[in-house]
């Protein structure tokens, strides 16, 4: 493994770490009842795809448009905060999407 690879494996972690620490304290309950799944590291890491997933599935699984929404609404505050938390010299661009794994109604 080299030691580019193993810094974007590190911080996928991180980013992951992050956002779930974002969405747990986010105002927008359709955030806040998400958690990230997943992230996948671009090249570079300065592009990352990531996945969420409800995070209470008792408390019944929101629709994929407000979730779609939402995470359109409240992606420029993540990003944001995502920069104050990790103090990259540059932030890396997020696109949010639904785990498939996980069905959304």
């Amino acid at each position: 493994m080299t030691k580019g690879h193993l810094r974007d494996v590190q911080l996928t972690h991180v980013v992951a770490e992050e956002l779930n620490f974002i969405l747990g304290g986010a105002s927008d309950p359709f955030l806040s009842a998400l958690r990230v799944s997943e992230v996948q590291a671009g090249k570079g890491a300065s592009h990352f795809i990531v996945m969420v997933v409800p995070s209470d599935e008792d408390e019944g699984i929101p629709r994929a448009d407000d979730v779609k929404q939402a995470l359109a609404r409240g992606s420029g505050f993540m990003r944001a905060e995502l920069a104050v938390a990790l103090n990259l010299k540059r932030t890396p661009e997020l696109t949010f999407m639904l785990d498939p794994r996980v069905p959304f109604p």
